[in-house]
Formats: C-alpha cells, sequence, structure tokens
C-alpha cells in the first residue's frame, strides 16, 4: 500500500492511541508514505516506528517540529528518508540502524551537534543532504578499508569546525559535493579535491578560496561540469577552468575580479551558462566577435564596468543580462538573429538610438529601463507574441504606445515612466498600481507603471 498526501493544509497528524487505531501495522502494509507540502504544525509522532514495512518516508516542507523520535531506528526497511524543509531540532537522528538507506535528506532544519562518523559509510547510503542546519564539529570516519558509497553530499550552511576539507577528499565515489557558506577560518585548497576523479558538481560559494589553487597549474578534478565560487573573495580570474573541457555551468558572481574575460573561456567546447555579476570586469580580451562561436546560451554579466559597445553574442544565446554596465552606443540590429534569445536585460547602461523593431519577435522579458533610447516603442508584435515584461522606462521615448500590444495575450508586467510619449490607451493609469483589465485581450496585465 502507498500513502501519499500532497499540498493540504492538515493541521494535527494523529498521535498517540489515535495513531496506534488507525495505523495498525498488522492490517496493512505500507511501503512508502509521502506526506509532502502540508501544514502540520506538529512534532512527529513516535508511532512512525511501528511502520517497520516502510521503504520511503517523505515528510519533507511541512511544519513539523521537535525532535525526531528514536523510534525512527525501527524503520529498518528504509531506502528513502525525507525530513527537509521543517523545523526539527535536537542531534543527528538515529539512523545508523537503517542499513538500506539509500537516501537521507535533513536539509532546512534546526538539527545540531556533529554528523555520527558511521553515517558517512553506511553500506548503501548515497545521497546525503544537511544543507542549512547547525551541524558543528568536525567530520570523523571510522576506520575502514570499504571506501564510502557517498554520490552526494550537501553539507553547505552549516557551522563545522576544524579542517573538513581533508577527510572529504577520502570520499572517492562522490559525484556532487556541496560546501557553500560554511565560514571556513582557513582559504579552501581546491587542489585538495584532486583526488575525487568522479566529481561533476562542486560549490564553494560563501567561502574563502586560496588564489594558488585558482592558477592554472592547479590539480582540480577534470570532469567538474558545474562550478560553483560565487561570493568567494576571488580577485583575479581562475585560470584553473582552463583545464575544464566538460564545464557546462560556471558562477563567478559577487566576487572582486577585475580586468577583462579571458579569450580561452569562450573556447570551452560544452560551456552553457555562466554568471559574472557583481564584479569588476571591464572588457573581453580578443576582437569584437569573440564570443560568436562560443556554446553559450546563459550569460549574467550585470554589475560590473564593461564599456562599448554591446558585444556581438553567439546564435544560440537564449538569456543575456548586463544591467548596470557602462555599455554605449546603440543596440545592435544583430540582435535580429537571434531566434532562441528570450530574456534581455540591458538597463542601466547609457545606450542611445532607437529600439530596433525586431526585438518584439521572440523575447519574453525585455528591460531597457534607464538608459538613453530615443523613438517609439516597436509596433510589431505580432498575434500570440510570447512578450510577458516589457520595461522601457526612463528613456527619451516619444509617440504612441504601440496598439499591437493587444496581441500579447501573456502580457503581465509593462512599464513605460519617464519618457515623452503622450498618448490615451484602453489601460493608461497613473503610478505602479494592481491592475484589473476590462478589456480581453489585456486580462492577463498584472502592473501598469505609464507615469511621466
Amino acid at each position: 500500500m502507498k500513502v501519499k498526501m500532497l499540498h493540504n493544509s492538515l493541521f494535527l497528524l494523529p498521535s498517540g492511541e489515535a495513531f496506534r487505531r488507525s495505523h495498525r501495522p498488522k492490517s496493512m502494509i505500507i511501503e512508502t508514505n509521502t506526506v509532502r507540502d502540508n501544514n502540520f504544525n506538529t512534532s512527529l509522532p513516535s508511532e512512525f516506528g511501528n511502520l517497520t514495512k516502510l521503504e520511503i518516508l517523505d515528510l519533507s516542507s511541512n511544519e513539523f517540529f521537535g525532535l525526531v523520535p528514536p523510534t525512527i531506528s525501527n524503520l529498518t526497511s528504509l531506502t528513502d528518508l525525507y525530513f527537509d524543509h521543517n523545523q526539527l531540532t535536537g542531534s543527528f537522528p538515529l539512523v545508523e540502524n537503517l542499513t538500506r538507506l539509500s537516501v537521507l535528506n535533513l536539509d532546512d532544519n534546526y538539527f545540531s551537534g556533529t554528523i555520527p562518523s558511521s553515517v558517512v559509510n553506511m553500506p548503501i547510503l548515497s545521497d546525503l543532504r544537511l544543507y542549512g542546519n547547525n551541524l558543528t564539529g568536525s567530520i570523523k570516519f571510522p576506520n575502514t578499508s570499504t571506501p564510502s558509497r557517498l554520490k552526494s553530499m550537501y553539507l553547505g550552511r552549516n557551522h563545522f569546525e576544524g579542517k573538513i576539507i581533508e577527510p572529504i577528499s577520502k570520499l572517492i565515489n562522490l559525484k556532487v559535493l556541496d560546501l557553500s557558506f560554511l565560514n571556513t577560518s582557513y582559504p579552501i585548497d581546491i587542489s585538495l579535491f584532486s583526488s575525487l576523479k568522479s566529481l561533476v558538481h562542486l560549490d564553494l560559494s560563501g567561502n574563502s578560496i586560496s588564489s594558488d589553487s585558482l592558477g592554472s597549474k592547479s590539480d582540480i578534478p577534470t570532469d567538474l561540469e558545474i562550478l560553483i565560487l560565487s561570493d568567494c573573495g576571488i580577485t583575479e580570474f581562475p585560470n584553473a577552468l582552463k583545464n575544464l573541457e566538460k564545464l557546462d555551468f560556471i558562477a563567478l558572481s559577487d566576487n572582486r575580479i577585475k580586468g577583462k574575460i579571458p579569450k580561452w573561456m569562450w573556447n570551452l567546447p560544452h560551456l552553457n551558462t555562466v554568471f559574472i555579476s557583481d564584479n569588476l570586469f571591464d572588457g573581453f580580451e580578443g576582437p569584437v566577435d569573440v564570443l560568436v562561436n562560443s556554446s553559450v546560451k546563459n550569460l549574467s554579466m550585470e554589475k560590473n564596468y564593461f564599456e562599448g559597445a554591446i558585444p556581438i553574442l553567439p546564435l544560440s544565446i537564449n538569456v543575456f543580462s548586463a544591467s548596470d554596465n557602462r555599455f554605449t552606443g546603440s543596440i545592435p540590429l544583430s540582435l535580429c538573429n537571434y531566434r532562441s534569445l528570450t530574456l534581455l536585460r540591458l538597463s542601466y547602461n547609457n545606450l542611445t538610438g532607437p529600439i530596433p523593431q525586431c526585438l518584439s519577435q521572440s523575447l519574453t522579458f525585455v528591460n531597457l529601463r534607464k538608459n538613453n533610447l530615443e523613438g517609439s516603442i516597436p509596433d510589431t508584435f505580432y498575434m500570440g507574441a510570447s512578450l510577458r515584461s516589457l520595461d522601457v522606462g526612463h528613456n527619451l521615448l516619444a509617440g504612441k504606445l504601440p496598439r499591437s500590444l493587444r496581441n500579447c495575450s501573456s502580457l503581465e508586467f509593462l512599464v513605460v515612466d519617464h519618457n515623452k510619449i503622450k498618448d490615451k490607451f484602453p489601460f493608461l493609469a497613473q503610478g505602479f498600481t494592481e491592475f484589473a483589465s476590462p478589456y480581453p485581450q489585456f486580462k492577463q496585465v498584472l502592473w501598469l507603471y505609464i507615469s511621466s
């Protein structure tokens, strides 16, 4: 029998005698109990320990609080246990007896104390998620010749002490490792992960990183596909990335990296997503078309010091976000060639000239706010256009609001304030206001801002 209770508002879970009467282990065998995304607002009943045949227990995203009852150790048939996103407290739950456990998810609770040394060597455990708790101490492994089977481990946003990287470097089967925001008292040396040959996902955001370990001679896992180094105090571009030919996703946001993006970056053959916002970058190495042949589809470079013309983008680009820079010149007509481009953010730059007519064709989100754009808003929105949000406020635009906007049945946000537009339109309103349109073609509009 499988029990699922999803997305309800249940305020009381039966406990004590009521629970025993309604959950008789002799009358039914429950193999899967999914009770996630509810509102129980109670503690976990100890009677859960009677469900000894239970294989999957999912109690995530409720409002359970208090201690995990020790009877949880009776559930020796469990393979998957999810307690994440609750308000559970106390020391690490007694799970060492659960020898069939493959997945243990305790993310986003208030568990404290240390991780029992036996947990990482549980015989089948492959996915351990402890992100966002109050765990402390160091990580110790029992003396055993059998390597841990852990493939995914999430330890971010805890309060571990001492050297935790070296013990983790012994988990040779790891593929995913999250050590974000541990606030270690020492810089992390990425080369210590060189023994993790299977590692494809590494998140070290919010920690101090040793600058030497980011150099071109650094010995880091070469199979990395996802590398997150946001908010790490990095000041120079990490040349170690040059060796990561399988890299798909790189996040370097919220650092202090200055200078230009190296040319070789765009030659990484599988690079898909690049986040370099909130740095001190001022340009790109190489010619103006250095990005053209890149495989990058998502590029976020907001809040830097890029200047000059907007770069020529790869034809495969889906998302281009370059707000809060110093770009000048006009919005390039070459953007008309990007049929996959759905999000364009160029707000808070020094762009001039008209808005290209073609921008109305495939874009879903457009933000050109706070530039010096002139002319009128393109009136070429076709029937069924995918536009959901348009912000062209604080420019020098004139003329009338485009009547073809009525073709945008998905439009939710329209902002054209502080321009020279003079017009009367069915949805004209003053200020930024929630809007309920009496016109069927604008029934999806939620916010409208058209003040002068």
